[in-house]
């Protein structure tokens, strides 16, 4: 019917998913059409001094670079939270870190501050998680109290690193598919083989996985051993048969045992990980093939499409590890939205590289409507605008993140 009321509900100060194609802008356009506002401003979730220390940070003008876009102090809520001792003094609820550069005036180059303050970080977490040196309410604290958010993998790659060398075990943990990662485009390969034995280059791609297990010397005496590569090809080959007659999961079992892929993975430091993606994967594809009567061939294009992000429900596709449920959390800040965590760290905040313009498109707004400028005559001036959003998101980020403890 019409004349109902339309409430519009979101935080303009945590749209982080432009790279998705959500557009700040439209929710501000939406807002500014409305008849009323209303603000939530009592925050139930964090303790007095980091919601004061948030509330220090962005009560200022211009905090987020976009007009529009405002920030109204917060106060405490009267929800009783955890309460945090440590066995050395407790630091402030908002902590800044500085790393010294090499000389007065001569600033660390990119690479060498990401390494140390990794090192920093898994430093600081050691000592947190050090028998007797804190706890939460009356438990003792544990990996799954904290968390470090990170701008990329690549950063996150760096911190379970440094981490793993202290012997802190860690955790991914997010929306990161199953379908990207290593595991899935070698059972796409070996797939593709059992589909079509045959073809001796799709076979040496499959025996060439991790799965799988061949080296390049190994690979490369076929070419004088005939006998030892009709071995091989003989196996897919039964493989294949197998598949036709029993279906796909009973091959898969059998292919796993007969190639000792488990202990294989298991041999390896994060085999553990390796080995419940593979499990996983064997169960969505079970699943696919029992539900739409699909044979090798068929799973493997679907698994090719699932890998190149056209299939799946996101639900089903996340990593899943139950022992994961007690490890440190190392995840991306769009991972973190929406969660919190009793300490939080956020060591690469001053990684503010701009990706703006490197494609030669400047992608920006214009009086609230999108826009991409290929090159006309306005293009410095929109190249410009572009990188001001960017910059805007950057600090939209920086707000998430802040406000996860």
């Amino acid at each position: 019917g019409t004349g109902l009321p339309v409430y519009c509900v979101g935080d303009p100060k945590q749209a982080i998913y432009a790279f998705r194609g959500a557009d700040v802008h439209a929710y501000l356009a939406a807002r500014d059409r409305a008849d009323q506002r209303r603000t939530l401003l009592v925050n139930q979730r964090a303790v007095a001094g980091q919601v004061e220390a948030v509330n220090a940070i962005f009560a200022r003008a211009g905090a987020f670079l976009e007009p529009e876009i405002g920030f109204a102090p917060s106060v405490p809520g009267t929800r009783r939270l955890p309460v945090l001792t440590l066995r050395d003094d407790l630091p402030a609820p908002l902590t800044l870190w500085h790393v010294a550069g090499e000389a007065p005036g001569k600033p660390l180059g990119k690479g060498i501050a990401a390494e140390r303050v990794a090192a920093a970080t898994a430093a600081a977490i050691a000592a947190l998680l050090a028998p007797g040196a804190g706890q939460l309410d009356d438990s003792p604290l544990e990996g799954q109290h904290i968390a470090v958010l990170v701008q990329s993998h690549r950063q996150g790659a760096q911190v379970r690193a440094a981490l793993a060398r202290r012997g802190i075990p860690s955790v991914t943990y997010g929306q990161d598919s199953v379908y990207e990662t290593p595991e899935a485009e070698a059972v796409e390969r070996i797939l593709l083989a059992v589909a079509e034995p045959g073809r001796e280059g799709l076979v040496r791609a499959a025996l060439a996985t991790l799965l799988l297990g061949r080296d390049a010397p190994t690979l490369a005496s076929y070419d004088d051993d005939a006998r030892a590569w009709d071995a091989e090809q003989s196996r897919f080959l039964r493989y294949r048969e197998r598949a036709v007659q029993h279906g796909f999961i009973r091959m898969w079992r059998e292919l796993l045992e007969a190639e000792s892929v488990p202990a294989r993975l298991l041999a390896l430091p994060d085999g553990e990980r390796r080995l419940t993606n593979l499990q996983h994967l064997s169960d969505l594809l079970q699943q696919a093939a029992a539900r739409d009567g699909l044979d090798v061939d068929a799973l493997a294009r679907l698994l090719c499409r699932a890998r190149e992000g056209r299939f799946g429900d996101i639900d089903a596709q996340v990593l899943r590890l139950e022992s994961d449920e007690r490890l440190v959390r190392v995840l991306t800040i769009h991972a973190a939205k929406g969660l919190e965590f009793p300490i939080v760290f956020c060591p690469f905040m001053w990684d503010g590289g701009v990706r703006a313009g490197r494609d030669g498109i400047a992608a920006c707004h214009d009086a609230g409507a999108a826009l991409m400028d290929l090159g006309s005559a306005a293009f410095d001036a929109r190249l410009e605008a572009a990188r001001r959003e960017e910059a805007a998101e950057r600090l939209r980020l920086a707000y998430v993140a802040l406000t996860r403890a």
